[in-house]
């Protein structure tokens, strides 16, 4: 069984032009959200509309997560240049770090409730699928 390389190139073409697509949104509109976090959000939406994740796309974001710390080493650098700010200001910073964990915590978990409800119930709609013996 060979792997058709196709879907696979098409899929991480499709991420990195979300990612520009999000960069260029943050650079016109001039708002502080970094690019990348655009283009994921208007990759989701994509993927949401679709309706199903592509083929191939898991054998793309796979290495990708596998190695997502690596993402992190900028935002730690970014806190040690910043050592300064983060010491005048850390009452602030910890009170939002408290406040926006659990926040989003629940509302992940309520996404995630929503999101199951809704697969059961096209679950429970759906005939069962039809399976041909080879």
């Amino acid at each position: 069984m060979s792997i058709d390389p196709l879907p696979m190139l098409l899929n991480f073409v499709a991420i990195i032009l979300c990612q520009i697509a999000g960069n260029s949104v943050v650079n016109y509109l001039a708002i502080p959200i970094p690019g990348p976090v655009i283009g994921l959000l208007l990759l989701f939406t994509l993927l949401i509309l679709r309706g199903r994740v592509p083929e191939g796309m898991d054998r793309v974001t796979a290495p990708l997560l596998k190695h997502m710390s690596l993402l992190f080493i900028p935002a730690g650098t970014g806190v040690l240049m910043h050592l300064d700010i983060i010491k005048n200001e850390w009452l602030p910073i910890v009170a939002v770090i408290a406040l926006t964990t659990p926040l989003t915590l629940l509302i992940t978990a309520a996404t995630l409730r929503y999101c199951m409800g809704i697969t059961d119930k096209k679950h429970k709609t759906m005939p069962p699928p039809i399976h041909h013996d080879k």
